[in-house]
């Protein structure tokens, strides 16, 4: 499965795994976003897009590789240079499904974010 990193893909993806009215929700397994957004996925349906969502992650420029991390900001933009989205809900879309997957994180705890430029977050992807 080859899939292009577009906007449109990522907010279906994320759509599609969110928790749903009457699906069995645990809120200990809620992912917490920036600005304090939080969501829960289906853990089924985050399985069924694993593959896919790992795909999307794997065409962030080299600059958010383990350890290093970039900033948030710079994630609108793939591995060749090309703006898939300028939209930070977009974006966050995309770390939420990686951190749920276990292959992205925030470099620092969100208490530490204020110290980064612009108060805001570094990514990073495992």
């Amino acid at each position: 499965m080859t899939v292009q990193l577009e906007a449109k893909r990522v907010g279906l993806i994320f759509l599609e795994c969110l928790i749903r009215k009457g699906e069995n929700s645990n809120p200990n397994n809620a992912v917490r976003g920036i600005n304090g957004l939080r969501v829960e996925f289906s853990p089924l349906r985050l399985t069924q897009h694993t593959a896919e969502i790992q795909e999307l992650i794997a065409q962030l420029p080299a600059r958010f590789a383990r350890d290093r991390g970039a900033s948030f900001l710079g994630l609108g933009e793939d591995v060749r240079g090309r703006v898939w989205t300028s939209s930070d809900a977009v974006k966050e879309q995309l770390v939420l499904l990686g951190i749920a997957i276990g292959k992205m994180r925030f470099l620092l705890e969100q208490e530490d974010w204020a110290h980064l430029p612009g108060g805001v977050p570094h990514v990073v992807v495992l």
